[in-house]
C-alpha cells in the first residue's frame, strides 16, 4: 500500500489503516493464549449412554508452558468466554502482522526513495547525467 496522502491533516493511507486496526485490538478484553480441545470420554457408570457410543463431551485449553503442553479444563459455564478470549488472541496476532506489514512496506518505500535521491545527487556532484 503506498503511503499516500489523503489531504486529511497529512495522514497517509496507511496511517488510516493502522488506525483502524489498532480500534480493532481495542474491542479484545480478555486475551487467551492456546488452543480449544474437546475431550470425550466414557464416566465409568454401566447404564449411562456414554456406555452406547455417545461419550461425554468437555472442553480444554491446552498451551504451552517451558516446552511441555499443559491442559486446562474449562467448566461449561465459560466456554463461550474462552472461546472468545482464543478468539481475541488469534485475532490480536493476524492484526500485529497486518501492521508490521504496513510499517515494513512504509519503510521499504522510503529505503528505495532515499537510495534514489542519492544516487542523483551523486550523479549531479560528478556531472553524470541520468
Amino acid at each position: 500500500m503506498a503511503a499516500t496522502n489523503n489531504g486529511r491533516n497529512g495522514i497517509t493511507d496507511r496511517e488510516k489503516t493502522v488506525e483502524a486496526l489498532m480500534r480493532r485490538l481495542s474491542g479484545c478484553d480478555r486475551l487467551i493464549k492456546g488452543s480449544l480441545v474437546v475431550n470425550r470420554r466414557r464416566c465409568g457408570n454401566p447404564r449411562c449412554r456414554c456406555t452406547r457410543g455417545e461419550l461425554h463431551e468437555s472442553l480444554a485449553i491446552t498451551y504451552k508452558e517451558r516446552g511441555r503442553s499443559v491442559l486446562v479444563h474449562v467448566p461449561r459455564h465459560l466456554n463461550t468466554a474462552a472461546r472468545r478470549a482464543i478468539e481475541n488472541y488469534h485475532d490480536l496476532k493476524r492484526i500485529v502482522t497486518q501492521i508490521s506489514e504496513l510499517n515494513l512496506n512504509e519503510f521499504k518505500e522510503r529505503a528505495s526513495k532515499d537510495r534514489e535521491q542519492r544516487r542523483r545527487m551523486t550523479a549531479q556532484r560528478y556531472g553524470k547525467s541520468e
